[in-house]
């Protein structure tokens, strides 16, 4: 009996501390707010690379959920209850500057010392699903699950086929953003857009950045990061195209990748050494 009542206890603690633990979860998620962005200096912090695009993304779906009319409401009283967009957004707001990272890039980055040009490309951009034709998304951050099956075709072949399944979290720029007239072109027939900016850049800084990438490994050293700077721009959820891939014999991968995307008006984009912070260009819009 003692032993059963002392195992009944250690049971109970555990739960209470498992459900204890599960609490703050729900309340760390709960009471978390975006900061906006300002740069006040010439420097980002150290190993910034912006805002949790995860988090960001979870409590903007909550908040867009309340722009869709009810089915037993009014046109007016929904007009009337969605008036308020940064009531119903906060603690997002509308006019508030917010930072993602646009990755890490290198490779194809060259310099003309004559002229002191520095080529950077930095993100992609492609074309959404045909349910929102007119935005093209990036990807932000993804939750993918690995797993595998034996997939069998209708003349007995047997194969392994791996199989990708989980979501991705985007921010989706329409095709009127002034980034398609300057930084944004395709050379895939419209597939996907490559971010390209020349940069006036003193030899010295380059030489300087080039040190940087020498130094250890990562994501410190592959070379410029980007970081884009915007506001949220419509309240609603982009669809994305996604990654879907049906297995063959000669590849044999199974892609389900569903993509959700925040409206995002790009404000600037910051040219930066994420290890240290030091900015070495940016581009305004």
């Amino acid at each position: 009996m003692k032993r059963t009542a002392l195992l009944l206890t250690c049971l109970l603690i555990s739960s209470l501390a498992i459900a204890d633990q599960n609490n703050k979860k729900k309340a760390d998620t709960k009471s978390w707010k975006p900061t906006a962005f300002v740069l006040e200096a010439d420097q980002l912090p150290a190993g910034y690379a912006g805002l949790d695009a995860k988090k960001f993304f979870k409590l903007f779906k909550s908040k867009v959920a309340e722009f869709q009319k009810k089915d037993f409401e009014t046109s007016e009283e929904f007009n009337q209850r969605v008036a308020n967009t940064d009531a119903i957004l906060s603690p997002i707001k509308e006019a508030d500057l917010y930072a993602f990272s646009g990755g890490c890039y290198s490779g194809r980055d060259t310099y003309d010392a004559d002229t002191q040009s520095f080529q950077f490309y930095g993100p992609i951009f492609q074309p959404s699903s045909l349910t929102s034709p007119d935005w093209f998304t990036h990807v932000l951050a993804e939750t993918i699950n690995k797993s595998s099956y034996i997939g069998n075709n209708a003349y007995g072949v047997s194969l392994k086929v791996e199989r990708r399944t989980g979501a991705s979290i985007s921010i989706a720029i329409p095709n009127t953003s002034p980034l398609f007239n300057t930084v944004l072109s395709s050379d895939t027939g419209g597939r996907y857009y490559e971010y390209h900016d020349t940069i006036t850049m003193p030899t010295e800084k380059v030489r300087m950045l080039k040190s940087i990438r020498a130094y250890g490994a990562g994501i410190y050293s592959r070379g410029l990061c980007s970081l884009l700077v915007g506001k949220v721009s419509h309240t609603q959820i982009v669809n994305g195209a996604g990654e879907f891939k049906a297995p063959t014999i000669n590849s044999p991968e199974e892609d389900r990748i569903t993509e959700e995307a925040i409206p995002f008006e790009i404000k600037k984009v910051i040219y930066y050494v994420l290890k240290t912070g030091e900015i070495f260009g940016q581009r305004d819009f």
